[in-house]
């Protein structure tokens, strides 16, 4: 409920009957902060990579498409009041966020997120191919894939179980406790 007072508290200041993305002066960082989750100088740069995919209508920029997107993202209200908060049709608000959301999949995304270099990737991946898989080749060399493996439960009737008397394991103990206190 703060930040739909705080949307008309701003809407009044400015004497406007919607949200003002365009005009510089009207929303401070600390606006664009509170009505987008980003301030207003990462708003400009994401701008930037969109702009020229959208297109300004009679009813919203290509700004305030954005500023509907990141106002819905972050606040999660649904389109009916978000078109009373905006002043502009349902269906309209429904097109500016697909579209806002399809030109940041375009172009936002594939620049800024995942791989940060897509040719040291694949180098790496050439390299590792050109490798020696030392897995592959032990299993070849000790015909390991021609065996067949039984899996026992490890218990004392196991022919290479460890046999431990009161006094090995006194020392395996105290070995273990100093090895612990000696970390700590």
């Amino acid at each position: 409920m703060d930040l739909l007072k705080k949307l008309r508290s701003t809407a009044i200041q400015n004497e406007q009957s919607r949200i003002d993305f365009d005009t510089d002066k009207v929303l401070s960082d600390s606006d664009f902060i509170t009505l987008t989750g980003i301030n207003k100088d990462n708003f400009n740069d994401l701008h930037s990579y969109i702009k020229d995919l959208l297109r300004n209508t009679p009813t919203r920029s290509t700004r305030t498409s954005l500023g509907i997107f990141l106002f819905k993202l972050k606040s999660g209200i649904s389109n009916k009041v978000l078109s009373t908060i905006f002043n502009i049709s349902r269906s309209s608000l429904r097109r500016a966020i697909s579209c806002v959301r399809q030109a940041l999949v375009k172009h936002f995304i594939p620049e800024n997120l995942g791989c940060d270099n897509e040719e040291a990737l694949a180098a790496k991946m050439l390299h590792l191919s050109k490798k020696v898989n030392t897995l592959k080749q032990r299993v070849e060399e000790e015909n390991f894939e021609r065996r067949k493996t039984i899996w026992k439960e490890p218990d004392n009737t196991l022919d290479d179980f460890p046999r431990l008397d009161e006094e090995d394991l006194r020392n395996k103990r105290g070995k273990l406790t100093n090895s612990r206190s000696s970390r700590g």
